[in-house]
């Protein structure tokens, strides 16, 4: 009996001394970009249609409550390659319906095993465009056509730098999570090419604010894939480029890799997201990066902004993201 006394005791000062080794990274600030600040309601409804084999399906989230009460500014939230299905980016979407955003979320990907022939991104965006407009024109009477922002990380990135240039709505501004312009650089022998979207022809239709983000380790979009995405953006103003740093304290990793911008990708093994660019965690880096910078282009069209990034638990400050824009 003393014996199972004393490897209990052992136990829990064990776990005590791993509880105090591993340092707390910060959540959403309290006020200002990225906080709870402007919620309005914490209640949704989620309208979808479309098929999930052909690449037709379609999520329509729209908030109790809309910021301008029987209207709401929009966000287009475009997902990376096969990260199908919302709840990957499920509480940044929340974030901004909270806020009173109607979100429309159009899931563009064919399912498997379509998804392996499915390469020419001309056909993958034409999809998307068409569940936009067929979403736009369903909550139609609510839709402040003016505010239509567009969110796109890794291949919606790319898809957001085209949309106008590809027949999508006038968006009134853009925020870029790793936009992924050659996806072929990195493919496997096995791998089949894609056909990508000639983003230097439609990235001159894009005007108004943009804000681009790439990871200090992202090895899928690395940063001369950041420099061609800003460089062909050559009517967009005002335009900033951000590179997102990674921070490490004390056993825990904030990490700014190409997953950076997703909540959760918790369905599939860590094994597998390891080999395609990160885990995808909801932390810091959502809350107090893209939370903030989607706050800000939303309220105030501002791509300049002020980082609270915040401290880990034992005081060290976390690094805001540096300005690399080429001036």
């Amino acid at each position: 009996m003393k014996t199972k006394v004393l490897i209990a005791l052992l136990m829990v000062v064990y776990m005590s001394i791993i509880c105090l080794a591993s340092e707390v990274m910060p959540g959403p600030p309290e006020t200002g970009y990225g906080s709870a600040e402007k919620y309005i309601t914490r209640e949704v409804k989620t309208i979808t249609f479309g098929s999930i084999l052909d690449g037709t399906m379609t999520y329509i989230i729209v908030p109790k409550k809309l910021m301008y009460g029987d209207s709401a500014p929009v966000v287009i939230q475009l997902h990376g390659s096969m990260l199908i299905g919302p709840e990957i980016y499920w509480e940044t979407i929340l974030h901004l319906a909270y806020q009173g955003c109607i979100v429309i979320h159009p899931q563009f990907n064919q399912s498997f095993p379509k998804v392996v022939q499915d390469t020419d991104q001309n056909k993958v965006m034409d999809r998307a465009v068409k569940s936009v407009d067929q979403a736009l024109k369903s909550v139609e009477k609510h839709v402040r056509r003016d505010r239509i922002f567009l969110y796109g990380h890794s291949l919606g990135g790319l898809m957001a730098m085209c949309w106008e240039g590809k027949g999508g709505c006038k968006a009134a501004g853009r925020v870029l999570a790793s936009p992924n312009v050659d996806p072929n650089c990195q493919a496997g022998a096995f791998q089949p090419k894609i056909k990508v979207l000639d983003f230097n022809a439609f990235g001159k239709k894009v005007t108004g604010p943009v804000v681009i983000f790439g990871g200090d380790k992202d090895t899928i979009s690395p940063p001369d894939q950041l420099a061609s995405a800003a460089n062909c953006l050559v009517n967009a103003r005002p335009k900033k480029v951000y590179m997102i740093k990674s921070s490490t304290n004390n056993g825990r990793s904030l990490l700014a890799d190409h997953m950076a911008a997703t909540n959760d990708t918790g369905f599939l093994p860590e094994a597998i997201m390891s080999k395609i660019g990160g885990k995808g965690r909801l932390d810091t880096i959502d809350y107090r990066v893209f939370h903030a910078a989607l706050d800000a282009m939303i309220h105030d069209q501002k791509v300049k902004i002020n980082w609270n990034m915040g401290k880990w638990s034992d005081g060290t400050s976390i690094p805001a993201p540096e300005d690399i824009t080429v001036k």
